[in-house]
């Protein structure tokens, strides 16, 4: 049995149930290394800087699925990375709708992320 996630991505019963069983250390490890030949050492350190900003704001929230929110950043930045965009646009992808569950949080996006960002999210 195969699903079609929301962005036409194709994942099989088996690979959503190995994301689904995986930390969010485990997640963005993975991330990283099967990228790693798209980005830098330092491009590394900014996704990965953008990850843990998101776990720390939804680390406990759940979608309707039950699944945890931050799955749907994760799926959204496999799809872009398998594009080759930048680090910039992952670093949006994983918190592009941040807002929806902190609204409060724009200007500490926009410090630690910069303008750029915080105007995508």
């Amino acid at each position: 049995m195969i699903y079609m996630d929301f962005y036409g991505g194709i994942m099989s019963v088996d690979s959503i149930n190995q994301f689904l069983n995986q930390s969010p250390e485990e997640l963005i490890n993975a991330f990283c290394l099967k990228y790693s030949d798209f980005y830098t050492d330092e491009e590394v350190l900014r996704i990965k800087s953008a990850w843990e900003y998101l776990i720390s704001k939804t680390k406990d929230t759940k979608r309707k699925s039950g699944h945890p929110y931050y799955l749907h950043p994760m799926s959204v930045v496999h799809i872009l990375a398998q594009y080759h965009f930048g680090v910039e646009t992952i670093v949006a992808g994983f918190l592009h709708n941040i807002l929806e569950l902190d609204n409060n949080c724009l200007g500490e996006i926009e410090s630690k992320f910069g303008k750029e960002i915080s105007s995508i999210c």
